[in-house]
């Protein structure tokens, strides 16, 4: 290869890095041949803290949860958790959605006292409490699977609750 092949071959990766800083560049599709974040979920390996890999393992199974998508609203949803999912693999706290009723904001609230303890004591236990909490908000547009998630939630918080000697209500 002669030094102007190498400066081109330089000035494309350059190009390709600079495009990934501002989000215009799907990696995942490149790197893995992947065109989907649900398919990048398949051969996305976490790594950060217990807790963000346990959100990783949550909000995929969510994202998967839907199969194929059978209408736009739900493609959208799987679509979200997979976000969740992909931010949680590459180190970040993923944060509970913000809540849109009286109920919620309690939840909300209620699952904010536990994480603050529970996401390094019980990380696992915090992982699934917030994706129950999200799930619940997020689904409502399908009132069955919300309900499965309100209920599920109930569960998941309390036990964190109790793991974190964080009183509930």
């Amino acid at each position: 290869m002669t030094w102007r092949g190498v400066a081109s071959a330089a000035a494309a990766l350059s190009t390709l890095a600079l495009a990934g800083c501002g989000g215009m560049f799907d990696f995942g599709s490149v790197l893995f041949g992947t065109s989907s974040k649900l398919e990048q979920l398949n051969v996305t390996e976490p790594s950060g803290t217990p807790f963000q890999e346990a959100q990783f393992k949550d909000y995929a199974f969510l994202a998967r949860s839907f199969g194929p998508a059978p209408s736009e609203a739900a493609d959208a949803i799987a679509e979200l958790y997979a976000d969740k999912a992909l931010a949680a693999a590459h180190g970040a706290d993923v944060t509970p959605e913000e809540p849109r009723t009286p109920e919620q904001q309690d939840a909300h609230a209620r699952l904010d006292r536990a994480l603050a303890t529970g996401r390094r004591q019980a990380p696992a236990d915090a992982a699934r409490a917030q994706a129950d909490y999200d799930c619940w908000i997020v689904d409502s547009a399908f009132p069955r699977s919300s309900d499965q998630c309100r209920s599920s939630l109930d569960v998941t918080l309390a036990q964190l609750e109790s793991d974190v000697g964080v009183p509930g209500y």
